[in-house]
């Protein structure tokens, strides 16, 4: 990764979303919330972006530890740049589920040369983990951003929307993957 970006990323200003727009694009889009049928009320789900711009151990993990030599030996590249990261916490009895979503509509970035770790700090199995539909990254089109616990689109976004994945498991090629902590599932951006 290259010198300057530490700085820059040490520099930034990490902003949050408006959570009042996005609470009430859910609820303008008629799309309910993704609750957990078996879940109950005492979980949280917490996101955070920006966080290697407060928390020096997580930006040397994300610029110096392994996590950049993989996403170069992947895009088969001598040099990658950091471009942001966010965590996601979901404690267990969490009744909101996460949507099935792209992660390129999320960037303002064109090309195929882009990816994202995922990397989980607890053990992940297929049943509670994140499920991905074989070679959709293939087909060249891209959805609507989703607030991530509902299929609504995320507010002001352009295009068409995600299909609904969840509501079409079997006609779908739908995979899940077990995951030890300090593993890494690679997304295609």
């Amino acid at each position: 990764i290259e010198a300057d970006n530490d700085e820059h990323i040490a520099n930034n200003n990490s902003t949050q979303h408006d959570l009042a727009e996005i609470v009430d694009q859910v609820r303008a889009s008629g799309k309910p919330l993704l609750i957990e049928e078996a879940a109950n009320e005492n979980g949280s789900y917490f996101i955070d972006t920006g966080v290697t711009s407060r928390i020096p151990s997580l930006r040397r993990f994300a610029i110096a530890g392994a996590a950049a030599d993989i996403g170069a030996a992947l895009l088969g590249s001598e040099q990658v740049r950091f471009f942001g990261d966010q965590i996601i916490v979901k404690t267990p009895g969490t009744r909101e589920k996460t949507a099935f979503h792209q992660e390129a509509t999320y960037f303002e970035i064109d090309g195929d040369d882009c990816c994202v770790l995922w990397v989980p700090v607890d053990p992940v199995s297929q049943k509670n983990g994140m499920m991905y539909v074989r070679g959709s990254h293939k087909d060249g089109k891209l959805y609507k951003p989703n607030v991530f616990i509902s299929n609504a689109s995320w507010p002001g976004s352009e295009g068409d929307d995600l299909p609904d994945v969840e509501a079409n498991l079997d006609e779908d090629d739908v995979v899940g993957f077990d995951v030890e902590p300090g593993g890494v599932i690679v997304h295609h951006c």
